[in-house]
C-alpha cells in the first residue's frame, strides 16, 4: 500500500517548476500566476505548507514563469517566463535571507536574454558561471557566461524534427561537455558544448520522453517517458537496461519528472496518475511509493536533505522528508570522486564581474577546469569559422570606441581575439557595412551589422533562415524561413 503526499496549494494550475537552494535550506518554485515562492525547509510540515512569495522580481506584465534555475555555488537565480524573457537575480551572500522584504538583498541583474517565444527550460553549469535557455522557439539552445554575459553562444539543430523541435527540457552535464535536451515532440538530443551542436538523437524505442536528469557523476542520465524511465549510457548515448523498474509499474501511465539524488544511489519520477516513485538506481527496483489525487508534474530532490518537493498540475506543492529510510545509504551524500556542486573550500561565490585571482587559488582545481572549460566554450561560440568576430560578443561601449592599437596590432591572433571576447571588451569601429566573405567551412553569415544590431544568414542546407537581433535586448529578435534564396 503506497503512502499519501499532503499537497497543500501554492500556485495556481498548470506549468509549475522549482529549485533548490544548494544548501537546502530553500526552495524555489514558480507558476502560471507568474509568483516566484520560497519554501523554507525547516518549516514545511505535512499539514503546513506556506511559501513566502519573494519581493522583487513581481511584473505586471509577465503572465506566467514556465521555468527557474539556481546556481549551484549560490549567487542567484534565473527565471523563463511566456514573453521569452530570461532575468537573472543576485542573492545576498551573508546571513538569512527575508523573501517578502523590500530589504531582502535580492537584486535584479541589469540582463535580459529574449526568445521569439516562451521559455520552457533552464539549467545552470556545475560552477554555476553559466547557463542555458531554451523554449518555443525551434531547434534553438542559448548559453551565457557570466564573465561576459553579452556574449550569447547559440546551439541551433538542422537536422530533422527532433532537432527543429521546441524544447521542453534541459539538462547540463556535470562534468561540462554536453547538454541533454527533450523537445515537445518527446525525442531526446545530446549537444556538444564544444562544438555547439546535436552530437546524436537518443533512440528510445518508440516512447517520448518528457524530462531528463543526471546522475551527480556525468556517467548516465535517466529520461522520463510515456510508460517508464529509460537509463542512458554516457559512453554510448544507448538505453541502458531498465531491470524490473518498467515491468508493470506504470501501466497507462506517463512519468512527467524525474531526478536523480545527490548522491546517485536513487531515481525520483512522478507520474500521470499521481504516484512518486523512489527508485534504486543501482539495482533498477522500486524501494517506496507515494500516491496523490492529481497527477505529479514535477519533483526534485532536496541536495541536503532526506526529502524532496513535489508539484502537481494544479499547482499544489507538497515537501516530503524522511523520504529513504535510516538503514538506507544517505540520498544527498555526493559520491566520492564526483563533481563538487558546492566544495567547503570555496570561500565565497564570485561577484558579477567575474572571479578574483583570490577565489581563483581558493577553488578546487576540478572546479577550476570546469570554471575554464566554460569561458572557453563562450568565447569559442562567439568567433565565426572565418574567423570574423561575432556581434553576440560586443556591448554599448564598444559599439562606440575606436580600435585600440594593442587590438589592431594582434589582431592576427585567433587566441588573443578569442581571450578578448570570453572576458574583455572588443573594441571595433562604430560601423561595419560589409558583410562576412562565404564560407564552405561556416553555415553562418552576417550580412548586415550596425548599431541598431545584426542581420545574420544560416545555411540549413534546404533552406536559409534570416534572424535579425537588436543591441537594445529589451525588442524582441525574429527569425524567418526562406526557400528561395539558395
Amino acid at each position: 500500500m503506497s503512502k499519501r503526499l499532503n499537497l497543500l496549494p501554492v500556485h495556481a494550475g498548470g506549468r509549475c517548476r522549482a529549485a533548490f537552494m544548494p544548501d537546502g535550506s530553500c526552495a524555489l518554485s514558480c507558476g502560471t500566476d507568474a509568483f516566484v515562492l520560497a519554501h523554507d525547509s525547516s518549516k514545511v510540515t505535512k499539514t503546513v505548507h506556506k511559501p513566502t512569495r519573494v519581493a522583487r522580481i513581481l511584473d505586471e506584465q509577465i503572465e506566467s514563469i514556465n521555468a527557474i534555475a539556481i546556481a549551484p555555488n549560490g549567487w542567484g537565480f534565473a527565471t523563463g517566463d511566456d514573453e521569452g524573457r530570461v532575468r537573472l537575480f543576485s542573492l545576498p551572500q551573508e546571513g538569512s535571507i527575508d523573501w517578502d522584504s523590500d530589504e531582502s538583498g535580492i537584486q535584479s541583474v541589469p540582463f535580459m536574454v529574449r526568445f521569439s517565444g516562451a521559455i520552457r527550460a533552464l539549467d545552470f553549469s556545475p560552477t554555476g558561471n553559466a547557463f542555458i535557455a531554451a523554449g518555443e522557439e525551434p531547434g534553438v539552445i542559448k548559453m551565457i557566461n557570466r564573465t561576459n554575459m553579452r556574449n550569447h553562444t547559440i546551439f541551433r539543430g538542422s537536422g530533422g524534427e527532433t532537432q527543429e523541435d521546441a524544447i521542453d527540457a534541459l539538462a547540463y552535464d556535470p562534468l561540462g561537455d554536453f547538454i541533454v535536451s527533450v523537445g515537445e515532440r518527446g525525442g531526446v538530443c545530446v549537444w556538444s558544448i564544444g562544438n555547439q551542436e546535436v552530437v546524436t538523437a537518443v533512440e528510445l524505442g518508440g516512447k517520448k520522453a518528457t524530462s531528463v536528469s543526471w546522475h551527480p557523476n556525468g556517467d548516465s542520465f535517466v529520461v522520463g517517458t510515456e510508460g517508464g524511465i529509460q537509463f542512458i549510457s554516457r559512453d554510448s548515448w544507448r538505453v541502458l537496461s531498465s531491470g524490473d523498474v518498467n515491468s508493470g509499474q506504470f501501466i497507462g501511465a506517463i512519468v512527467q519528472s524525474v531526478d536523480w539524488s545527490g548522491s546517485g544511489e536513487y531515481v525520483l519520477c512522478g507520474d500521470s496518475t499521481g504516484q512518486c516513485m523512489l527508485i534504486d538506481a543501482g539495482k533498477k527496483t522500486i524501494l517506496d511509493r507515494w500516491s496523490a489525487d492529481l497527477p505529479i508534474q514535477f519533483v526534485r530532490w532536496n541536495p541536503a536533505s532526506n526529502s524532496f518537493l513535489a508539484l502537481d498540475n494544479q499547482g499544489q506543492a507538497c515537501m516530503f522528508h524522511d523520504a529513504v529510510a535510516e538503514h538506507m545509504p544517505k540520498a544527498y551524500n555526493l559520491l566520492p570522486g564526483g563533481p563538487q556542486r558546492k566544495d567547503a573550500r570555496t570561500t565565497q561565490p564570485a561577484n558579477m564581474a567575474g572571479d578574483s585571482e583570490d577565489e581563483e587559488v581558493k577553488t578546487p582545481s576540478r572546479r577550476k577546469r570546469l570554471r575554464k572549460k566554460e569561458e572557453t566554450h563562450a568565447s569559442e561560440g562567439s568567433v565565426v569559422d572565418d574567423g570574423s568576430l561575432s556581434p553576440y560578443s560586443l556591448n554599448e561601449e564598444a559599439i562606440l570606441e575606436e580600435p585600440s592599437a594593442e587590438y589592431v596590432g594582434t589582431r592576427k591572433s585567433k587566441s588573443h581575439k578569442r581571450q578578448l571576447a570570453g572576458h574583455e571588451i572588443v573594441s571595433v569601429s562604430p560601423f561595419m557595412p560589409s558583410a562576412t566573405p562565404l564560407s564552405s567551412r561556416s553555415r553562418k553569415r552576417i550580412m548586415c551589422w550596425n548599431r541598431i544590431g545584426v542581420i545574420v544568414v544560416f545555411n540549413e542546407e534546404t533552406h536559409q533562415s534570416i534572424e535579425v537581433d537588436f543591441n537594445d535586448q529589451g525588442k524582441r529578435p525574429f527569425r524567418f524561413i526562406d526557400h528561395f534564396g539558395k
